[in-house]
């Protein structure tokens, strides 16, 4: 739907609808540049290090990208709650916008686990590779 389209069905919506708009674009973008570094970077880093091929290096700077990446994403997501009174659907609004918003929402309290999750395993990998490489995890973090 062209911006105009949106101005002229629901003028007052459109004051959220344009900027959230904007927000989720970037939301998806980040988000898929996030899993596209989890599955080709962090993930055979840590495997192949783990099973003793190559040392970690690299995965100091991966987990600093990714801990980026989920700080972006949280305040995009916040962003779009502020707007959308956390994700509450008006009255007025159709079932595909209040199905949105119930995604928005879902999303974000996955990202909170996830990021909650990395919290405590992205010190334990880089300390792992750490001890490993003879390096100090609070030296590359």
């Amino acid at each position: 739907m062209s911006d105009l389209a949106v101005i002229e069905q629901k003028p007052p919506l459109c004051h959220i609808l344009l900027p959230v708009r904007r927000l989720f674009q970037e939301l998806r973008a980040e988000l898929e540049s996030y899993i596209e570094l989890e599955e080709t970077d962090l993930f055979p880093k840590t495997l192949a290090h783990i099973e003793g091929h190559v040392p970690a290096e690299g995965l100091p700077e991966t987990v600093r990208l990714l801990m980026h990446g989920q700080d972006t994403l949280l305040r995009l997501l916040s962003e779009m709650c502020d707007l959308t009174g956390g994700f509450q659907t008006p009255g007025d609004s159709c079932h595909s916008y209040a199905e949105f918003l119930e995604v928005l929402r879902v999303i974000q309290t996955e990202l909170i686990w996830e990021c909650l999750e990395s919290e405590a395993l992205f010190p334990q990998a880089l300390a792992y590779a750490a001890s490993v490489d003879g390096l100090s995890w609070r030296h590359v973090c």
